[in-house]
């Protein structure tokens, strides 16, 4: 028990510190050494030892394996002279339980395993062993990466301990960190890394995480005075709030984080009871979170080591891109794929457009040079391209400039290149090449001399530049939300006991405390309270089954529209079995929105807001917001999208719907703070917009089960 308390409570500064046992250690133990390199499944043991005595590492090493006989060598850790730092496992899964406990009495108090075996097996014997293993470490309080872990490489010391042929190769230091699950397919990345111009100063690969996660070692990278940029390589974010702190820690270290996201689909999403809950479930909620928390994203190996590289290199940036290019069709693909992954094209200042403008070759239009700049139409020559150079890198709203060299040896830009540090100015805005078809090596060896990085893919480059403005894309962690009286969210909860889904009037009542405008609802138990509340209401008005466990009505038949007399009614309420109904007043749409809240462990809270009804799932055009978030936040994506674009139109009727919108996200915020820890989603749908405003005519909370 002691061992599981100094566990949990090390689970952050603790873990930081216990790595440095893995990272930086005096003595390394190596488990599972063969007498033979031939022997099967143990090689990765003698593998690993190779890289290891090739190494700069300047410790203690023990080879340990039941026929080693040489001196120096141990058949068991007990005989070990003294407890080693580390220990690395390559054992078989059916010993690595034993095998850790066996460390932890010889007083190893960290070991890394790289034994496969386990639930990547898929089967009840692997899943077997990693539950043995996860009982012995909390059991003897040692800390494990892995099992399934390739090991890991301090580049900054030099010190190998894996066998991927990456933990083989003399790499070269610099200031990236790069953390990941899975070993195999983080190998490639020192290689891209070097080819992109950049330096690592750690690798590991966290395997299937039985007990230290890919954000303990990321959390350590922000600690190492190595370290600028921090690379992730997810397939599944753990724990979001983890991540979200750790972002935050690293932007004010001057530090950066860049994530590539794999394994994202919407397979999850299809098995949420809430719109809200499916809406949030793709890459569209990790994009947004990313993007609040000032994450970078990549989509790819190629792009990701692309952004790592160019943020070692600048440091994050501001400010929007400037593009110059051989051509005006390449023009406007740059601005096409820069919108594509949110980068922000510069409009030039007027004194830059004047610059330029007296530049051009051709006076057949008087319309002012556009960015990306076609240099086809402007002045050939040194002096020209240092004039334009200059405009570009001195305009205010520019923070980084992208050349663009169509063919290998396209001497326009090149030249354009070798002019930089005659054009730029004294603040050094980046400047980077993308070169489509490659370079010469005459040309590409001038370039990399003068310090100018060279990307070769288009959409891996704008993806780059978006990475270097991430961080100042943030959010900003505030909540504009008014305190309200939780009263009513609370006796609600009180009262729905064990249930994981609150009825519809029950959801609505909840949403109304919190400011959301909700449409008048009667629930009634009878034919003659039904008619009593439809002539209350006044007419057309709906009739709603209520069934317990049922959260989406209208596939279940249990939603009549369009009822304009008691007749209508009566037999309504007669078809949906006389039971328990709610009679609401129906309320003609102009459009019908969705707004809703989900709360994710890998992502965190969120908002959600979009076209809603029969769109709501197909149209695949939704907003999302990491909670809390602010008006200003939620008003500036909101009128981005296309629900946006219809309220903010000049034929709708009101100017002020935007304003209603936010309003009912941000009761819905609210609605969720109330609601507390046992929230999970929260569901308005539709929200309906018309000339009288916005309202409320359904609702669905769900919540965590008790």
């Amino acid at each position: 028990m002691e061992a599981d308390t100094a566990k949990a409570a090390g689970s952050t500064d603790g873990t930081t510190t216990v790595l440095n046992l893995m990272f930086r250690p005096a003595s390394i133990a190596v488990v599972g050494v063969s007498a033979s390199v031939d022997a099967g499944r143990m090689r990765y043991a003698n593998q690993v030892l190779a890289n290891l005595v090739a190494s700069d590492f300047s410790g203690l090493v023990m080879p340990v394996g039941p026929r080693l006989s040489a001196p120096g060598t141990y058949t068991d850790v007990s005989l070990l002279p003294a407890p080693a730092d580390m220990a690395f496992l390559a054992v078989p899964a059916d010993r690595v339980a034993a095998a850790v406990k066996d460390c932890a009495r010889a007083g190893i108090r960290f070991v890394v395993v790289g034994t496969a075996g386990f639930t990547e097996t898929a089967s009840a014997e692997g899943a077997a062993h990693l539950a043995a293993l996860r009982s012995v470490a909390n059991e003897t309080g040692v800390r494990v990466v892995g099992p399934v872990s390739s090991g890991f490489y301090n580049v900054t010391d030099g010190i190998s301990v894996g066998y991927n042929p990456s933990n083989s190769a003399r790499l070269r230091p610099g200031a990236i960190a790069v953390f990941g699950h899975s070993g195999a397919f983080l190998d490639p990345l020192p290689l891209l890394v070097q080819i992109g111009g950049g330096g690592l100063s750690l690798l590991c690969a966290s395997g299937l995480e039985v007990d230290v996660s890919v954000l303990d070692l990321a959390e350590y990278g922000l600690t190492d005075p190595h370290t600028r940029v921090i690379g992730l390589v997810l397939e599944a974010v753990p724990d979001g709030a983890h991540l979200r702190r750790l972002a935050l820690a690293a932007a004010q270290a001057g530090k950066t984080i860049v994530v590539l996201k794999t394994g994202t689909s919407t397979r999850g999403a299809e098995l949420a009871v809430a719109h809200s809950s499916r809406l949030a479930g793709d890459n569209n909620s990790y994009d947004e979170f990313f993007r609040a928390c000032g994450i970078a994203v990549t989509r790819t190996l190629e792009s990701f080591a692309a952004a790592a590289c160019l943020l070692e290199r600048y440091g994050p940036c501001t400010g929007a891109l400037a593009s110059v290019i051989n051509s005006g069709a390449g023009a406007s693909l740059l601005a096409d794929r820069a919108q594509d992954r949110g980068v922000p094209v510069a409009t030039l200042s007027p004194e830059a457009r004047d610059r330029l403008a007296g530049l051009r070759r051709f006076a057949y239009t008087n319309a002012p040079p556009n960015n990306p700049i076609d240099l086809g139409v402007m002045n050939q020559g040194e002096e020209a391209r240092k004039e334009i150079l200059s405009a570009l890198s001195e305009d205010p709203g520019v923070g980084i400039l992208l050349g663009v060299a169509l063919f290998p040896d396209d001497p326009t830009l090149l030249s354009f290149a070798a002019s930089l540090d005659a054009g730029r100015t004294a603040d050094r805005k980046p400047f980077i090449m993308l070169c489509p078809a490659g370079l010469a090596s005459g040309a590409r060896g001038e370039l990399e001399k003068g310090g100018v990085p060279l990307i070769s893919g288009t959409d891996d480059c704008m993806q780059a530049i978006a990475a270097l403005l991430a961080q100042s894309n943030a959010s900003t962690w505030s909540d504009d939300g008014q305190p309200r009286d939780a009263t009513i969210a609370q006796s609600v909860l009180a009262a729905v006991g064990a249930r994981s889904v609150l009825t519809e009037a029950e959801s609505l009542r909840v949403l109304a405390e919190c400011g959301l405008p909700t449409v008048p609802t009667r629930v009634c138990d009878d034919e003659e309270s039904v008619v009593a509340a439809a002539s209350e209401l006044g007419w057309p008005v709906v009739v709603k089954g209520i069934e317990e466990g049922t959260a989406h009505k209208t596939e279940r038949g249990l939603v009549h529209l369009d009822l304009a007399d008691l007749d209508s009614v009566k037999q309504a309420y007669a078809a949906l079995g006389r039971g328990q109904v709610l009679v609401q007043r129906q309320v003609k749409p102009r459009v019908e929105a969705i707004v809703g809240f989900v709360a994710s462990q890998q992502t965190g809270p969120m908002l959600v807001a979009g076209l809603g009804g029969i769109y709501a799932e197909q149209l695949h055009d939704t907003c999302l917001w990491a909670v809390p978030a602010s008006r200003q936040a939620v008003r500036t994506r909101l009128v981005e999208s296309t629900l946006g674009r219809i309220i903010t139109s000049a034929r709708w009727p009101r100017e002020d719907t935007a304003d209603m919108v936010v309003d009912a996200l941000m009761s819905v915020q609210d609605a969720a703070g109330a609601l507390g820890s046992r929230v999970t989603a929260i569901d308005v749908n539709p929200l309906v917009l018309g000339d009288d405003g916005v309202v409320a005519v359904d609702a669905l909370v769900t919540l965590r089960a008790q």
